[in-house]
C-alpha cells in the first residue's frame, strides 16, 4: 500500500492485526474532500483485503474535531456537470 499523504496507518500490536487510521487534515478539521474520500476509500479497501487485519480503528489527529463532513469550500466550486 503507497504512503498515504492525508492519513496515518499504524499497525498495533505484536502481529499488526489492529490498524489505526488517522485523519489527517487538521487544518481542515478533516473535511471530506473528493481526494480525501478517494484516499480512505483505498485505504479501507487495501486493509479490507489484508487477511492480516482483524480490527481497524477510525482517529483524527486534530484536537478540534474528528471530521467536520463535506469540504464546502470545494463544493462551492462544483457546477452541475461535476
Amino acid at each position: 500500500m503507497d504512503a498515504p499523504t492525508m492519513l496515518q496507518v499504524t499497525r498495533h500490536g505484536d502481529d499488526g492485526h489492529v490498524v489505526e487510521v488517522a485523519l489527517d487534515r487538521p487544518a481542515s478539521m478533516n473535511a471530506v474532500s473528493t481526494d480525501f474520500a478517494r484516499e480512505i476509500t483505498a485505504t479501507m479497501t487495501a486493509l479490507s483485503a489484508d487477511e492480516g487485519v482483524r480490527a481497524v480503528v477510525v482517529t483524527s489527529t486534530s484536537p478540534r474535531a474528528f471530521c467536520v463532513g463535506a469540504d464546502l469550500k470545494e463544493r462551492n466550486g462544483f457546477t452541475d456537470a461535476r
